[in-house]
């Protein structure tokens, strides 16, 4: 017999924030965040989202989300970002409130920012990097997300923090290999049925880019959670050397693979 108790604790106490800037701040915004997401205490948590939205007459923005515990000085630790690329042309930080509803807020700020038609279909791609992108990359990041835009079609690279608490844990120590790593950098591109120039090819072919210019600098790996079919070896990407453990766990308990998708993993057993 296995025993398990449960203690109960209290919910964190936390504040919700949400700062944008204007098109002309995205080279100085991804470089200064990149040099100053690894340094903030553990207690913030600050993704970086840059989206150009499928309505071509709007230019594209840049958007810090996140929130910081309730001991840690939110204020300060959001000025010293602004002070790299300027300040914030919005800022938004909500009342202190429990976790739980910290969650939802930050929910409710991605939907805001990602709005878009509701026809509409995300295609995306993600690598884990271990250090700060080269400034040509970044500039060149820049361009590829605002030039040759397609009616109907956004584009999005989101930059979420790791450090911390994630690499506290050793590497082998659970199925989740990403350890190690700075950050995780998602890219995202729209199809639309109703926008006749936004297509899936379309989308396909700005992934591709963006995957191309990164191709060098990243880990190799992927987030599983961002399933993505152009991956050449995705289980790899995704699970890396606990590949083998993870098979092992399939074959004990699902041996006839009856749980599986096209990406899934396969019993030890199965070649």
């Amino acid at each position: 017999m296995t025993a398990l108790t449960f203690h109960t604790v209290a919910e964190p106490q936390a504040v919700a924030f949400h700062l944008s800037w204007p098109a002309h701040v995205v080279p100085e915004a991804m470089n200064g965040w990149m040099e100053w997401a690894p340094k903030t205490p553990d207690a913030v948590a600050a993704s970086l989202v840059v989206r150009a939205p499928a309505n071509l007459s709007v230019r594209p923005e840049v958007h810090l989300i996140g929130a910081v515990l309730a001991h840690e000085d939110a204020v300060h630790t959001l000025r010293h970002f602004e002070r790299q690329i300027g300040a914030a042309v919005r800022d938004r930080q909500l009342p202190m409130a429990p976790i739980s509803e910290v969650k939802a807020q930050l929910a409710e700020f991605g939907e805001e920012i990602g709005a878009s038609s509701s026809t509409a279909v995300d295609h995306s791609a993600s690598e884990f990097q271990r250090q700060p992108l080269p400034e040509s990359i970044i500039a060149t990041l820049g361009g590829v997300l605002s030039t040759d835009r397609i009616s109907g079609q956004a584009r999005e690279l989101a930059f979420t923090p790791l450090g911390g608490a994630y690499n506290q844990v050793p590497a082998d120590a659970t199925a989740f290999v990403h350890r190690g790593d700075q950050f995780l950098l998602e890219y995202t591109a729209t199809s639309d049925p109703v926008q006749s120039a936004a297509t899936p090819r379309a989308a396909s072919e700005w992934l591709g880019q963006v995957r191309e210019l990164l191709h060098e600098h990243g880990t190799g790996r992927a987030y599983q959670n961002f399933a993505n079919p152009e991956l050449a070896d995705p289980l790899y990407a995704y699970y890396g050397e606990h590949l083998p453990r993870l098979r092992n766990v399939k074959a004990r308990y699902d041996p006839d693979d009856f749980f599986h998708h096209e990406q899934s993993i396969p019993p030890i057993h199965e070649e």
